[in-house]
């Protein structure tokens, strides 16, 4: 009995691992190098166009949960603007507690795929690090080892699990 029991739930995790999920809101895709916010100054000394994609997906995720900030709907532009005036970037390193104002707790940066998932299916914000730890895209979902984004410097809507190197997590207050 306990053989059969052990090969059952076995059976019913593989089942979970393909069946996939994802994030029950609609989230905008932000490119960093649109022209309405490309060339405003991130940080210290750069701009979004060039270093903006973890800014630009918390955008995209603060929009979809409809938060706004001093009565405006969140972009790019609004969020940066914010993080510059209230110590949100650290040169142009974005501090991860700088949003908890707005219900966003931060639970910090797991690399294991499962959690990750998990963290997906829980409905948490889930932003990825990929192409080798140098870009950041927010997860809109995944299905079997294919994670699905928003990429706001690429022309892509999905990574392969392997290409996912940690993740920024987030669990709303």
């Amino acid at each position: 009995r306990a053989v059969v029991i052990t090969l059952l739930v076995s059976s019913l995790a593989i089942s979970a691992v393909s069946a996939g999920c994802t994030i029950g809101r609609n989230a905008p895709v932000f490119k960093q190098c649109d022209g309405a916010w490309g060339s405003n100054k991130l940080g210290s000394s750069s701009t979004i166009c060039a270093v903006g994609c973890l800014m630009c997906s918390m955008s995209s995720a603060m929009n979809s949960l409809g938060k706004t900030i001093n009565s405006q709907t969140v972009t790019p532009a609004v969020l940066n603007q914010f993080l510059i005036d209230n110590g949100g970037y650290y040169g142009n390193l974005f501090i991860w507690g700088s949003v908890e104002r707005f219900g966003f707790r931060y639970e910090g940066q797991p690399s294991d795929k499962s959690v990750l998932r998990q963290a997906i299916c829980d409905q948490k914000v889930v932003i990825l690090n990929v192409n080798g730890g140098g870009h950041w895209v927010l997860a809109t979902g995944w299905d079997g080892s294919t994670f699905y984004v928003n990429d706001s410097g690429y022309n892509k809507g999905s990574y392969a699990e392997w290409e996912v190197v940690l993740a920024g997590v987030y669990r709303l207050a």
